[in-house]
């Protein structure tokens, strides 16, 4: 008798921040450029959006969630664009990031095992950049994931 068993993949995108950043600045170097990949990109490492939303509030009262998110008469796509509008808020060094998200990247956890995938966010701070910046992350996010488990 076999029973199938599911694995799942997690992704933490955590170091490709500095890697990215060394990259971009690597290549300007090349090209003698007295510009960095700061003065190019906004750089961020996120969960993804719906994670935020879909965290489980209620088992963290001392921590202040936005009703913004919170708030199950609101439409989930609008709470998913709040959480998007912070981040990028974050990553332009307009706000620091909430002790809410943190919590929510701390705490959350996909199928009572494991924190959730991250994901490195990368902005153009001109528009003529945003091709590099789409490169990069399709680059970084290119790499097919497989797994396969058995028990017999």
């Amino acid at each position: 008798m076999s029973t199938c068993s599911q694995v799942m993949i997690f992704t933490y995108s955590s170091a490709s921040l500095q890697s990215a950043k060394a990259v971009v600045n690597e290549m300007l170097s090349l090209f003698e450029s007295k510009l960095t990949a700061d003065d190019l990109f906004y750089f961020g490492v996120f969960c993804a959006f719906q994670n935020y939303v879909d965290f489980n509030y209620e088992d963290f009262p001392d921590v202040e969630f936005p009703i913004n998110v919170t708030n199950p008469n609101e439409p989930y796509k609008n709470r998913v664009g709040y959480v998007e509008n912070i981040a990028h808020q974050v990553m332009r060094g307009e706000i620091e990031k909430p002790e809410w998200m943190i919590t929510v990247e701390q705490e959350f956890t996909c199928f009572d095992c494991k924190s959730p995938s991250t994901y490195l966010l990368i902005e153009p701070k001109e528009e003529k950049y945003r091709p590099l910046a789409e490169a990069l992350i399709n680059f970084l996010y290119s790499p097919s994931h497989m797994a396969h488990f058995e028990t017999y």
